[in-house]
Order: C-alpha cells, then structure tokens, then sequence
C-alpha cells in the first residue's frame, strides 16, 4: 500500500451480489474480534466481496485518526449498497467513509494509508478488507505466519518458489464476486474397471468403521 492511497473497493456492485454478500458473515463472531489489548483493527476476509464496517466502529477508528491530528471524511453513496447477513436482516448502507490508518510492515517500517469503507448503520460490525480489495492490491495472504503481502504489479512467479510437496488449487470468481473452488470434479472410473473396483470400495468403506471416508483437506 502507498501512502496516502485509497485502501479499498466502494464502487457500486450489483444488486444480486449485494443481496449475498456477507451471508457468511455471523454478528456474534464479529463481536469478538476486537484485540484483547484494545487496539483497532481491520478484519482481513476474502469471503466478503467487498469492504464494509459498522458505524460503531468507524467512529472508534475516527476518534483514533482525530487524536492523531488525521481527518476522516465521508459522503453519500449514489447509490445505498445492500447488506444482508450482518445482525440485523437487510440493511442500507448510504454513506462511504475514508478513514486514515497507519500500519507497521513486518520490517519494522511504518506505512499510513486510507482505508475506504461503505458503512452499516446502527452496527458493531468491524472493519473487513474484502476480496475485491485484496485482489485489487495483488494481495497474498500467509495464514501461518500471519502475513499480509500487497505485491508489486510485476510479474511474479510464485509456484517456483513455494515449498516441496505443495499443493494448488485453481480457483474462480463466482456470479457474486466470491473467489470459490470447484469441488465437485469426481474422476471418472474407467467403465472396464468400474465393476472391480466397485466391490473393493465398497469394502474400504465398511473397513473404516465410524471414521470420516472423505479426509479433511
């Protein structure tokens, strides 16, 4: 992120996307991701499509940025953006904010920037960074190390430099704007073979006893 860039995706999404996103989005959940030291924070979640936060929240930030001499601003939407599934049914939001925010990189250095957020009235709903914006910034996320990359727009090779025995997945972009993976793609078994191995499935099946035959990913 560049200082003094816009950290985030309000741009208008249409009405079929806005009617679903969040869905998976729980408001008890959200409740607890507040830093047990009390410190602000964005909720970094590629299953919202775009960024959203609640009013509480942002006037939390706000007051963080104004004691630091930093001035949030907000305007009016053209248009009210639809957010279901974050506590309180089907809710309007009409107004962006742009909040400044200052973040340190793991290399010690300091980064200020903007984030930009469509809000949800009478809300506890915190900050989230949603998918678009990830993608927008060539983000990449490193869930064991808890490390959030924004990458150049350079080419980049990735898959050479990960580790031996990884596994990728190709993912794709749904209707909604949610980033899925197809899993559902069974392998065919050869008609000439399927008799034979049928019984001998079977037969593993039943060896397993109480135990889940399909193994967690």
């Amino acid at each position: 992120m560049h200082s003094g860039d816009g950290f985030g995706d309000t741009r208008p999404v249409p009405i079929t996307q806005q009617e679903k996103m969040n869905q998976a989005t729980n408001y008890v959940h959200h409740a607890e991701t507040r830093l047990a030291d009390g410190r602000p924070s964005i909720v970094i979640d590629p299953g919202s499509v775009g960024n959203l936060a609640g009013d509480q929240w942002v006037k939390e930030v706000s007051e963080a940025a104004l004691n630091s001499g930093l001035l949030p601003t907000q305007s009016l939407r053209d248009q009210p953006l639809i957010a279901t599934g974050v506590g309180q049914g089907v809710q309007k939001c009409m107004h962006n904010v742009a909040l400044p925010i200052a973040m340190d990189r793991a290399d010690g250095s300091h980064q200020s920037g903007t984030f930009k957020v469509p809000v949800v009235p009478d809300s506890r709903l915190p900050g989230l960074l949603g998918f678009q914006s990830l993608r927008d910034r060539y983000a990449i996320l490193d869930t064991h190390k808890l490390r959030l990359h924004f990458c150049s727009t350079d080419e980049y090779d990735l898959e050479s430099h990960l580790p031996a025995g990884t596994e990728t997945y190709q993912c794709e972009i749904a209707p909604s704007g949610h980033m899925v993976i197809p899993c559902c793609i069974y392998p065919e078994v050869p008609k000439e073979t399927e008799a034979d191995e049928g019984s001998e499935k079977a037969a593993e099946v039943q060896d397993n006893g109480n135990k889940d035959p399909l193994a967690p990913i």
